[in-house]
């Protein structure tokens, strides 16, 4: 059993401590989790340069939330719930619901925000709940689900950008046989996109970035893309007028963090009475030539998604677990837990580094 576990406890913006934190006592209703990998999101890395700061994420924070991991003890009446024993692999969702407020009544767990792995302090007992350490604490409330022992554990942290590929492009855009579908932004969740438009179906899978996003629009054309077109040389709008007969694009997904542009030009990629969905993390920053007259003159659809669903996550998993992708091809980096600095500037493409899926993997060489 796991008694002691580092973790790399963010102290400040782009300082990170490695301490040595002692494994929490645990009872009939809750457990620990032995992580073996932990994929690093986009997300984080606006908590680790700094550009955001304090609310769920206020610091020291262990971040981490695409958590994968053994079963290393757990309590009898959290085993006889989770169906679990001591050894079973699990995946752990970002969200730790209450259980009593109205989101949690209404089937909207993932949007109780009182507590989440990967975005409370350590000042919060017991500490471990970031998946950038050896072990986490398994809350009474945490959502798990089972997933496969044979499988490399970081291929299974991709359960989350292919979850959410799957619910924003299936679940909330409705993308189907035959649909045209957008997607700004070649990163994980573009790619996980790519993915979700394929398994639905779709005619024409557009997977759009820049032009030093060329190595990963070209791995988009192996998931799924069917063109992948960069928009400081090309004209997307055009050419996807071209590809659909001036019809445009049923349904166009933003997954790009930070920028406010591409929700610009989704208003002229969108068919008449198509839907947008904007996927990507902001960052609190104001819309920039967002012409919002273009939605009423084309009656658009405009959603907001955070997450995933909970039917999206075992259809992810079984995706992964079936081998029929080589998404060995987007694990472009693995670190130590003690190195998730260098982890999060990897994913943020920093010094050099052409990143894909970048995981924390505790104890490796």
């Amino acid at each position: 059993m796991v008694e002691r576990a580092r973790a790399a406890v963010l102290v400040e913006p782009r300082r990170i401590e490695i301490e040595e934190i002692a494994v929490p006592e645990t009872g009939a209703d809750d457990g620990i989790l032995k992580v073996e990998a932990t994929g690093v999101c986009g997300s984080d890395i606006p908590y680790y340069t700094g550009e955001i700061q304090g609310g769920m994420g206020r610091m020291p924070i262990i971040l981490g939330h695409e958590i994968v991991g053994r079963v290393d003890r757990i309590g009898n009446e959290a085993a006889e719930k989770w169906n679990l024993r001591e050894g079973d692999r699990i995946i752990v969702e970002e969200h730790i619901p209450c259980g009593h407020c109205d989101l949690c009544y209404g089937g909207l767990h993932k949007m109780c925000i009182k507590r989440r792995y990967g975005s409370m302090s350590t000042d919060v007992s017991p500490t471990l709940w970031g998946g950038y350490a050896d072990a986490i604490y398994l809350d009474p409330n945490a959502v798990i689900y089972k997933a496969d022992p044979k499988v490399p554990a970081e291929l299974v942290t991709l359960f989350i950008p292919i979850s959410n590929g799957i619910y924003w492009v299936q679940q909330v855009a409705g993308a189907g046989i035959g649909s045209t579908v957008v997607i700004i932004g070649p990163g994980q969740h573009g790619i996980g996109c790519c993915i979700a438009a394929r398994e639905a179906g779709a005619r024409n899978i557009v997977l759009v970035g820049l032009s030093n996003d060329r190595e990963r629009l070209d791995l988009g054309l192996q998931f799924g893309a069917t063109h992948a077109l960069e928009s400081d040389k090309e004209n997307v709008v055009e050419i996807v007028r071209e590809l659909t007969g001036g019809r445009m694009a049923d349904c166009v997904i933003d997954v790009t963090p930070g920028a406010s542009e591409p929700l610009a030009m989704a208003l002229d990629l969108a068919k008449v009475r198509g839907t947008i969905v904007q996927a990507g993390f902001k960052h609190f920053k104001p819309l920039t030539n967002f012409l919002s007259d273009k939605m009423f003159m084309k009656e658009l659809t405009f959603k907001g998604v955070w997450g995933r669903s909970t039917e999206s996550v075992p259809i992810a998993l079984r995706l992964i677990e079936s081998g029929k992708l080589p998404l060995e091809k987007l694990c472009t980096h693995k670190f130590d837990v003690q190195d998730t600095g260098r982890a999060l500037e990897a994913a943020n493409r920093e010094n050099g580094e052409h990143s894909m899926h970048v995981s924390v993997i505790p104890g490796i060489s």
